[in-house]
């Protein structure tokens, strides 16, 4: 007997969704998380996932993930208000005075462009007033160094040409600006190392290239405006998409919180498609499996805390953390604090290792169902 245990794959929707929520998804099309620091975070701040939505999980998993989803939700939506970083008043002045730091970065850097001839570059360039090289930029002395000439030469913009892209060094740049006091969004950061350096071996070709990035940047500066500390207020309910297993552990501890929770499923009822068309019968751990279903769907009777839109997908989401703003397909619109994501998979299709045609060859959900 050869019994076929096939995986999963994410559901035809699931591309759609992910693209309506901004969601990235992974190389095998399931929503992308952040494991093993936290297995239901996504990409989008008050967006969680639960159960095989994000890859194959059993109903122990799918409901394990679908509580944690849910207890950060409500971690999430007990604050009263979501504060953004505060910094001092921006040090402005009528006309753009702008500095440019060149970092050696070692040999990365230095050991192939010519940075004295970068800095003199810059300090011919419009607008600015303080050119200079920074050894090793992104070390604490650099970060001290540059907030000193930022006072010293009352700049209000900076320029940094150093390395690595600006999601992983941009905010130690603009952790030295704010403590300068200069609104921090009015930092630039030009990648001369990975997207010059690291590229080019020619000594000139290399830092011809640089200049003009510099030049670039230099340009874009004038045009930088700073960004203002808002106190933002969030809305203390949830949006449960899928009312499988993993979503329904979601839903029940949000209520449990006493959270008000949306719930949206694409089919006519809950349980999800391994108890109500594979009729699963036991878990892994021996338990029912319908039994543990039934005990989650009692949170559905508890109305107004909880409602329930059966046939029915998730149109468009606009707003942002912690203030979404949901437009359904049945034309309901609601505003929502958090979103849980528990679409759950499909099992993939073993008719190409020829199961269902004979006794021998059964998948694992076959012989489940018989009871074997």
């Amino acid at each position: 007997m050869v019994v076929l245990a096939p995986t999963m794959k994410p559901p035809k929707e699931l591309q759609k969704l992910a693209n309506t929520l901004g969601l990235e998804l992974d190389r095998y099309g399931f929503i992308k998380v952040n494991p093993p620091a936290n297995p239901v975070e996504t990409n989008i701040p008050g967006i969680f996932v639960a159960g095989s939505a994000s890859g194959p999980t059993d109903i122990t998993e799918s409901v394990l993930m679908g509580l944690a989803a849910a207890a950060q939700a409500v971690g999430f939506m007990r604050k009263s208000i979501i504060e953004t970083e505060e910094f001092s008043e921006t040090i402005e002045t009528e006309k753009p005075r702008i500095g440019v730091f060149v970092c050696h970065c070692g040999t990365n850097i230095a050991g192939v462009a010519d940075v004295p001839a970068l800095v003199e570059t810059a300090r011919q360039l419009p607008g600015v007033v303080h050119a200079e090289d920074v050894p090793f930029a992104c070390s604490k002395a650099g970060l001290d160094r540059i907030a000193d000439s930022i006072k010293k030469n009352n700049l209000n913009r900076v320029i940094v040409a150093a390395c690595s892209p600006p999601a992983t060094h941009l905010r130690f740049f603009q952790d030295a600006a704010r403590r300068a006091g200069l609104n921090p969004y009015l930092v630039e950061m030009t990648n001369i190392r990975n997207l010059d350096t690291w590229v080019h071996n020619d000594r000139k070709v290399a830092t011809e290239k640089a200049k003009d990035m510099i030049r670039m940047a230099v340009a874009k500066a004038p045009l930088m405006r700073p960004f203002r500390p808002e106190k933002l207020g969030i809305i203390k309910r949830a949006l449960v998409i899928g009312c499988g297993p993993a979503g329904l552990a979601a839903i029940n501890a949000l209520a449990n919180a006493d959270v008000e929770t949306i719930v949206v499923e694409l089919g006519g009822r809950c349980g999800g498609p391994y108890l109500n068309d594979f009729v699963i019968k036991y878990l892994p751990e021996g338990a029912r499996a319908k039994e543990l279903v039934n005990k989650l769907i009692r949170v559905l009777e508890n109305p107004p805390r909880v409602r329930v839109y059966y046939g029915t997908t998730v149109k468009e989401v606009t707003g942002f953390t912690g203030n979404f703003h949901v437009v359904l397909s049945n034309g309901v619109e609601l505003d929502v604090g958090a979103i849980i994501v528990a679409t759950g998979a499909s099992p993939v299709n073993a008719v190409n290792y020829n199961a269902g045609d004979g006794l021998n060859i059964v998948t694992i959900h076959d012989l489940v169902n018989r009871g074997v």
